[in-house]
């Protein structure tokens, strides 16, 4: 719900540790690209190029290496509201 609240206006993972590696990525229902970050703590919110996107199932994949351990990857989806 990117409202600007500060509840929930950001998608973005929460690692805890040290990263070596970091990649986050949204895509949208047709699986085009709507966010890349390489920087951790980046979230997306909800916008690209200043416009609000519609509301609908978004996917995120995200891949990442903690200090001393080998590359991890994750995905899911989420729900944006508006």
């Amino acid at each position: 719900t990117p409202n600007n609240d500060g509840i929930n206006d950001n998608i973005k993972p929460i690692a805890f540790g040290v990263l070596e590696e970091y990649s986050f990525s949204v895509y949208n229902r047709l699986g085009q690209l709507v966010f890349h970050s390489t920087t951790q703590g980046k979230g997306w919110d909800g916008n690209i190029n200043g416009v609000g996107q519609n509301s609908g199932v978004y996917i995120w994949y995200c891949q990442y290496k903690f200090a001393g351990d080998i590359e991890k990857r994750s995905k899911g989806s989420f729900v944006l509201i508006r």
